[in-house]
């Protein structure tokens, strides 16, 4: 049984979600319209899961990523739909774009930052990638620096030039 609040939210975002949104969210709102089946993304990174998404998902979603890496991850996932006699315009590839925004610069950075040093510190292949496009030494001293216990300095070590290249910073 739902609220009525949550009724009204489910009929809002009926009303105002594009319906591709609505039906990864659920496959049967609140008021009980049924909706298409949710769709099958598959978060990937590395060249096998990106055709392993092209092979069985409906797409995939790519995060922090330079656009090199976006165009290479479209063709993996090509490659991985035509294996099994998809049409690779079937597989939907999108991305999270990280963004800070404002008129400061390294301000809009800062918004970015603890996020980024997480991930760098946290995520091998998050930091491989930030590594790959150009910032190993700076992505390196942050993780150091953040597994020594100074986030707040791990943050700072990345460079406002990095998050441009895998967000948009201003």
């Amino acid at each position: 049984m739902s609220s009525p609040s949550m009724r009204r939210a489910a009929a809002w975002a009926q009303k105002n979600v594009p319906f591709r949104l609505m039906s990864s969210i659920r496959s049967q709102s609140a008021t009980g319209r049924s909706c298409v089946p949710p769709s099958t993304e598959i978060p990937a990174v590395f060249p096998r899961m990106l055709e392993v998404c092209g092979e069985i998902a409906q797409g995939t979603m790519l995060t922090s990523c330079t656009t090199e890496r976006a165009r290479d991850a479209v063709q993996h996932v090509a490659k991985g739909a035509r294996r099994v006699g998809r049409d690779p315009k079937e597989v939907e590839v999108s991305t999270l774009i990280r963004c800070g925004v404002g008129e400061d610069r390294e301000r809009a950075a800062d918004g970015m930052r603890p996020g980024l040093a997480m991930y760098a510190a946290r995520f091998p292949r998050y930091r491989k990638m930030m590594m790959e496009a150009g910032f190993a030494d700076e992505v390196q001293a942050s993780r150091r620096t953040w597994e020594e216990g100074d986030r707040a300095k791990a943050e700072k070590l990345l460079p406002v030039e990095l998050l441009d290249t895998i967000g948009i910073v201003g």
